[in-house]
């Protein structure tokens, strides 16, 4: 359908892409000469355009050793951008398989040495980056791997102004976890918690199991440490959950009283298991970017618009921290 495109890198492309590059530079990016020249096959992690116009689709490929992946950053350019969100990754891959998340496409976890993880965010401190955000899917899913990285950054030096974004399953801290969350100095870390919904029968139909209790009783502990920001999610969109099912969810995770409560809508992505659910569920979504929800069988599409704006005027007043006292009292005198 677009024949303007020659080559398609599929799955990981650390390793796929230099290799293509290299061969297409021998014949000076001549697609035809390249594609004559070299056998393709021999590239794993690509598809491409033959020349005889028929298509080659190869097939996905994720890199077995990121410990053999470049670290992503260099000294020169680090002054323009210390004061921006630097992203970074520890792990590839996640211990669940929630439908919605690509993440349930792909099998294991894999881990990056702790003598590197140490090096590399020694690196950021250096250059005095403001923040470093883990782009890792679930930052605490082996203790063996990210506590001693919670430790290490505890050990950081009073002088470090870098804050370090993770995003955990809350509920599954233990003890020792908690302890050492609670002994970092104040602003070295935030925590994202994808919370979803707290409907079990949505969390079930998305393939995800949420421990309540768990979750509430580690973020009302975390909070007290007074130490840290915590920032928790909802989806609007899920499987069975329509406007009162989403009325409780809400409720339930405002009363937490987090730092920061993100409404976040439902996306289609391709490979994700969510696309196999989208016929029973009635699903309409946008066929471009962002490809989020449009309506289902729980949510009318004018239900999804007013949650856009609710969720629009949520982020003006309590996730930006303007009048906390007064939505406190309105929402008290409401009850009443």
């Amino acid at each position: 359908e677009y024949p303007m495109v020659d080559f398609v890198c599929r799955g990981e492309g650390e390793e796929a892409m230099p290799a293509l590059i290299e061969k297409l530079a021998a014949c000076q990016f001549d697609v035809a000469a390249a594609s004559a020249a070299f056998d393709l096959q021999e590239i794993r992690g690509i598809a491409w355009r033959a020349g005889d116009g028929a298509i080659c689709i190869g097939h996905d490929v994720t890199v077995a050793d990121i410990d053999t992946i470049p670290f992503a950053y260099r000294a020169e350019e680090m002054e323009p951008i210390k004061e921006r969100i630097l992203y970074y990754e520890t792990t590839r891959g996640c211990p669940f398989s929630c439908a919605y998340c690509l993440s349930c496409a792909t099998a294991g976890v894999r881990y990056l040495p702790l003598e590197r993880v140490f090096r590399e965010l020694d690196f950021f401190v250096a250059h005095d980056v403001r923040q470093v955000k883990f782009v890792d899917r679930t930052f605490n899913a082996k203790t063996a791997h990210f506590l001693p990285i919670l430790k290490y950054l505890r050990a950081l030096p009073d002088s470090c102004r870098t804050n370090f974004h993770f995003e955990v399953a809350i509920d599954y801290l233990d003890e020792e976890v908690l302890t050492v969350l609670g002994g970092l100095p104040r602003g070295r870390v935030q925590l994202e918690i994808g919370i979803q919904s707290t409907n079990e029968q949505t969390l079930a139909a998305v393939s995800r199991v949420n421990h309540w209790s768990d979750i509430q009783s580690h973020i009302r502990r975390i909070m007290g440490f007074h130490n840290m920001h915590l920032h928790v999610d909802l989806i609007i969109g899920l499987p069975g959950e329509g406007m009162d099912s989403f009325h409780q969810s809400f409720n339930d995770v405002y009363a937490l009283q987090t730092d920061m409560l993100q409404l976040g809508f439902l996306k289609f992505l391709k490979g994700a298991a969510m696309m196999e659910l989208a016929a029973a569920g009635e699903y309409q979504y946008m066929d471009t970017a962002p490809y989020e929800v449009l309506s289902n069988r729980w949510l009318s599409y004018a239900e999804i618009r007013w949650l856009h704006s609710f969720e629009m005027v949520f982020g003006y007043y309590y996730n930006a921290g303007r009048c906390r006292r007064t939505l406190a009292y309105l929402i008290r005198e409401a009850a009443q």
